[in-house]
């Protein structure tokens, strides 16, 4: 008869619940491996075996929370609507970063923890270095939608969403750090224009209700 494993897939799993309930109330550098491992009635040596460290465990948590905020949902129920459509692939990110501010900031810590030289989380856990695709991923699908959607024009997706990306994480990080000088009820509204004016920067109705693309010079022609 083997041996039993004295740390299982259902230890590994509780650490993880309980990882991110801590990570939400208490932020990444808030998590205390003494804390977690006595709230799971285990040691820290678990953490050591099963994730390598506890860093590692936390970028689980984050890959896991950001597939299942930006998988699914954002693959289902498409509009064929593409200025719809970035409005909600938006939408979806400012949810994910003002739903959970701790667990946002937290993504972008795990994934400077992993680029960190001598850090066990690229080794333990080499998904960490993907935190960033994971985000920008919904975005640049959207933003290639609108180049595709007019052949003749020479919008760059990529440069499309790096823009787009600035917008909304710059502006769910001001509402977040309460510095946004506009009302609650304004801050929705306020979000959508933004967007829509991005958008409109790249694609405009003429008065015959045609898509026309604002084409900008680039440096150096």
């Amino acid at each position: 008869m083997s041996r039993p494993r004295m740390y299982d897939e259902a230890l590994r799993e509780r650490l993880i619940d309980e990882a991110r309930k801590m990570l939400s109330v208490d932020g990444y550098h808030g998590v205390s491996l003494r804390v977690l491992t006595r709230n799971v009635e285990t040691s820290t040596n678990a953490v050591y075996t099963l994730f390598g460290s506890k860093e590692a465990l936390m970028a689980e948590v984050i890959v896991r929370d950001l597939d299942e905020a930006f998988g699914e949902p954002f693959e289902s129920n498409q509009s064929e609507d593409t200025q719809e459509e970035l409005l909600r692939a938006a939408r979806l990110y400012r949810d994910y970063a003002t739903s959970d501010p701790h667990m946002f900031a937290g993504a972008f810590e795990a994934m400077e923890e992993s680029r960190r030289p001598g850090s066990l989380t690229d080794r333990m856990n080499p998904e960490a270095r993907n935190i960033a695709a994971r985000m920008h991923t919904p975005l640049i699908a959207i933003c290639k939608r609108i180049s595709d959607e007019n052949p003749e024009s020479e919008l760059d997706p990529t440069l499309m969403s790096v823009a787009l990306w600035s917008v909304v994480h710059g502006y769910s990080s001001l509402e977040n750090a309460g510095a946004l000088p506009v009302s609650e009820d304004e801050k929705e509204f306020v979000f959508d224009r933004s967007i829509t004016a991005l958008y409109l920067c790249w694609v405009v109705s003429d008065k015959d209700g045609l898509h026309t693309v604002v084409k900008t010079e680039k440096q150096g022609e």
